[in-house]
Parts: C-alpha cells; sequence; structure tokens
C-alpha cells in the first residue's frame, strides 16, 4: 500500500473509476488502496443533490406515479401532502452506494448521491483539522475540572496523572486532553 492517507489525486482517480462502473477491487488495484476503503470512501463522502431529471423536476414521493396531485396537473409538495412518503432509491443501499455511473441518471427524479473528489478532499480536511484540535470544553466544563484539580495539584501536590486516576468518575475526560490543555496554554497559570 503507498500511504496511509487517501491523497486528492487517489480521489479524482475514484471519482473517474466510479463513472467507468470499475468495482471497489479494480479501484483500490488502480491506486494502491484496499477495496474496503475505496467502498467507505464511496459510501461516506458523497454529496447530496436534489436535481431532476431533463424536462422533470426533482420529485422523491414513492407515490408520485399513482398521486392524485400528479392527475390534477399540479406537483405535490412534501409538507402539505398526507401521504407523501420519501423514496430512496434501491441502488444506494449496494455498491457503489452512489449515482456516478449509473446509467438511468439522467432520467431519474429522486435524490441523488455523487461522489465528487473535490468535495470529498474538503470534508476529509475538515475531519482531520478537527481531530488535530482536540476536545473542545465548554466554559462550564473548564470550570467544573478547576474545582475538581486546582485543590489536587496545587494545594495537596498530586501529579495530572494520579489526580485523574484518584477522580477518574469526575473528572469525565482522560489524562492525555488535561495535558493538551495544559500545553495549549489554557491552565498554565493555573497549575
Amino acid at each position: 500500500m503507498k500511504n496511509k492517507h487517501m491523497s486528492f489525486d487517489d480521489r479524482l482517480e475514484i471519482e473517474s473509476a466510479l463513472k467507468e462502473r470499475l468495482s471497489f477491487k479494480k479501484i483500490g488495484e488502480k491506486i494502491g488502496k484496499d477495496a474496503t476503503t475505496i467502498s467507505k470512501e464511496s459510501k461516506n463522502h458523497y454529496k447530496t443533490e436534489q436535481k431532476g431529471a431533463i424536462g422533470r423536476p426533482f420529485f422523491d414521493c414513492k407515490y408520485r406515479n399513482h398521486c392524485e396531485f400528479k392527475e390534477s396537473k399540479t406537483m405535490c409538495h412534501p409538507s402539505k401532502c398526507s401521504h407523501y412518503e420519501k423514496e430512496i432509491c434501491s441502488l444506494l443501499k449496494q455498491p457503489p452506494y452512489v449515482c456516478n455511473g449509473c446509467s438511468n441518471r439522467q432520467k431519474c427524479t429522486l435524490e441523488k448521491h455523487l461522489y465528487h473528489a473535490e468535495y470529498a478532499q474538503k470534508e476529509y480536511l475538515s475531519i482531520l483539522k478537527e481531530s488535530r484540535q482536540g476536545t473542545i470544553f465548554t466554559p462550564e466544563e473548564l470550570s467544573h475540572l478547576d474545582q475538581i484539580l486546582i485543590p489536587l495539584l496545587k494545594e495537596k501536590g498530586q501529579s495530572i496523572h494520579q489526580a485523574v486516576i484518584n477522580n477518574k468518575n469526575t473528572i469525565m475526560c482522560s489524562e492525555k486532553e488535561i495535558y493538551n490543555l495544559v500545553d495549549r496554554n489554557s491552565y498554565c497559570s493555573k497549575y
């Protein structure tokens, strides 16, 4: 395997291969990743579009072909229709989980799931950034930690490790998160 993280070029290859209707195994071989990685990428990083088809508006009601509104030449509105039930294409529940290579896409009026490399890359970078920022504490949570940790660290001389071990049921965060708070200068003056 090439590297741990998927690159933008890998995602472009996936987008192109999905249009060509290649299997996850073939795509994986092409970019040097496992088929399950490609499956997860396709299943988790798609963009939802509510566009109709050429000459037909978006309409995802399960009863759209036998609708009383349709017979009266008016369009059913989901919020006003008592029998509206959203229909999801059954093909989205099986590989490739997206509409990129679907031959029926130009005629379909249902919600579409499309894999776009640029969208997937932005989503990936956003998740990566959030995971590297660590836990974000509210002022109330920080106050709760202060009430527990300041007396133990300053007055009793305990280490952060010992304070967390002895109070694991009341601190409700990991020792690493406490050290990260100290490293980010949030608590330097207090401890």
